[in-house]
C-alpha cells in the first residue's frame, strides 16, 4: 500500500516548516550591522538554549550536520530582519547558509519545476534556495504546499507500507501509517509508546538510556529467541554495542517503525524483513514481556 499525506498532513507542514525566527550560520568573521532584531549565539551554546535549541530550531536547520569548526556563531533574527539588509548582504548571508550547510537549503533535486527553478535564479546562490521567513512569505499557498510536500519526500522517500490488520491494538492504529504532527518523536519513543500505551513518548525526543529504562519499567526483558512474536520489541545495534535503532513487532513479521526524529518521516508498518535490510551491519535482538 502506497502512504499519501492528508490536506490535514500538508496543513500542518505548512504550518510548521519554519520556526518562529530565522537562524543563519556564520563562520565567525561575518558581523552584521548592530539591530535590535537579531541577536548571535556561539555554536557552543546554542543546543542548550532554552528557545534556539528546542528540537523544532534544531530539526528545521538540521544542528547535528553542523561543522563546529566552520560554524563558529548563528545568527538567530525577527522574521522581517532580512527584508531590510541591502541586496549584497543578503547574497553574502546566503552564500554563507550553502557553505556552511545549513538544514533549509534545498537544489532543484528537491524543488523541481518552473516555478521554484524561477525563485532559485532570482534569489538563489550556487543553484540552491535559502529558506527563510521573507523568501516563505513570498510564495503563494500552492507553492507552499508544494513545497511542504516536497521537502517530506527529501527526507524520506519509501512510502511503501503495509495494511493495517484487524487485530491491531487501538492505541497503535492511531499511528501506524500516518505522520506524526508533533517534532522531536524518534524510534525509541514510538516503540517505547506502542510497548506502554504511553502518549507522552509521542510527543519527546527519547534517547537510548531512557528508552532501556521505560520498557524495563513496562517489564521487557532480553530474550535468547530469534523470531518475533507480537508484542515484542526489536532493537538494533552496531558494531560497538550501541544501541542505534528500535521497532515494534505487532505480529510475527510485522513491525511497526519510525525512521528519525523528523515531522516528514511517517509512522509504518513494515515487514520484518525490509526492516532487517535496512540495517544490515547491525545485530538485531528481541526484548520480550
Amino acid at each position: 500500500m502506497h502512504l499519501s499525506p492528508s490536506q490535514e498532513d500538508i496543513d500542518y507542514w505548512v504550518s510548521t516548516l519554519l520556526p518562529p525566527k530565522d537562524v543563519y550560520y556564520l563562520d565567525g568573521h561575518y558581523r552584521p550591522a548592530p539591530d535590535p532584531r537579531y541577536e548571535i549565539i556561539p555554536v557552543t551554546d546554542l543546543r542548550d538554549h532554552p528557545q534556539y535549541g528546542a528540537i523544532e530550531y534544531l530539526n528545521a536547520y538540521e544542528y547535528w550536520a553542523m561543522d563546529n569548526d566552520k560554524t563558529r556563531e548563528v545568527l538567530v533574527s525577527e522574521p522581517d530582519y532580512f527584508a531590510s539588509l541591502p541586496m549584497p548582504e543578503r547574497a553574502r548571508l546566503f552564500g554563507l547558509q550553502v557553505a556552511l550547510k545549513r538544514g533549509m537549503v534545498f537544489d532543484n533535486d528537491v524543488l523541481r519545476g518552473k516555478a521554484f527553478q524561477k525563485m532559485i535564479q532570482h534569489a538563489g546562490v550556487e543553484g540552491r534556495l535559502v529558506l527563510n521567513h521573507l523568501i516563505w512569505e513570498r510564495m503563494n499557498l500552492n507553492i507552499r504546499q508544494q513545497t511542504a510536500q516536497r521537502v517530506a519526500r527529501s527526507w524520506e522517500d519509501d512510502w511503501e507500507v503495509e495494511d493495517l490488520p484487524a487485530s491491531l491494538a487501538p492505541h497503535i492504529q492511531q499511528i501506524a501509517n500516518t505522520w506524526l504532527h508533533a517534532e522531536g518523536a524518534n524510534c525509541f519513543g514510538v516503540a517505547l509508546y506502542a510497548a506502554a500505551n504511553a502518549g507522552e513518548w509521542l510527543h519527546t525526543w527519547v534517547d537510548q538510556a531512557t528508552f532501556l529504562s521505560g520498557i524495563e519499567a513496562s517489564g521487557y526483558l532480553l530474550s535468547a529467541d530469534t523470531q518475533e512474536q507480537a508484542g515484542d520489541l526489536l532493537l538494533f545495534y552496531d558494531a560497538k554495542d550501541h544501541l542505534r535503532h528500535a521497532a515494534f513487532a505487532v505480529e510475527q513479521g510485522l513491525v511497526l517503525n519510525k525512521n528519525g526524529q523528523v515531522k516528514f518521516q511517517p509512522v509504518k508498518l513494515l515487514r520484518t524483513q525490509k526492516l532487517l535490510d535496512e540495517w544490515p551491519d547491525h545485530k538485531m535482538a528481541i526484548w520480550r514481556r
